[in-house]
């Protein structure tokens, strides 16, 4: 019997994780919390053309210490170009509570490129990570681009709630 149950809690929970995580995709935040378990993705597409970074930002962390165990992007740019030239990097980090301030963590290195149609470059990014976040603070993705291209980035964030 208990075997049963926790085999059909595990398949709700991976079924709550997938309804969250299409969720995610459409713009929407989406968070999945379970004792000591934490995971969100959010989105942000940044259309301005100067140098300044896409970041997307998370949800700020009130109940406790995040220690980010997984971070994963898929980032659009719809520029055309090499993707080399297009996004200089991906930087794991954190901003302060009303955003304006971001300290940066762990570089994550693009680990998939590809061409996704005329004048579209997809990549794809999930790193293994130890980042530590604090509470009142927000996890946060930074993209670099040089010239300012256009991107689109889904991304997610999973990890451990510490202990204070």
């Amino acid at each position: 019997m208990k075997f049963r149950q926790s085999r059909t809690s595990a398949l709700i929970c991976a079924g709550v994780a997938a309804v969250l995580y299409g969720a995610s995709g459409s713009g929407a935040s989406a968070q999945l919390r379970f004792p000591g378990v934490y995971q969100e993705g959010r989105q942000a597409s940044c259309t301005d053309t100067g140098p300044e970074p896409c970041t997307v930002e998370f949800s700020t962390l009130t109940k406790a210490p995040l220690k980010v165990l997984k971070a994963s992007c898929t980032i659009l740019s719809t520029e055309g170009g090499s993707p080399s030239k297009e996004i200089t990097g991906v930087t794991l980090g954190r901003v302060t509570e009303n955003g304006k301030n971001f300290v940066a963590g762990q570089y994550l290195a693009p680990l998939q490129t590809e061409f996704a149609g005329p004048g579209q470059i997809v990549i794809n990014v999930l790193a293994d990570t130890l980042f530590v976040v604090p509470r009142n603070f927000r996890p946060a993705i930074r993209v670099s681009r040089l010239n300012g291209p256009p991107v689109s980035a889904s991304c997610t964030i999973a990890g451990e709630e510490l202990k204070d």
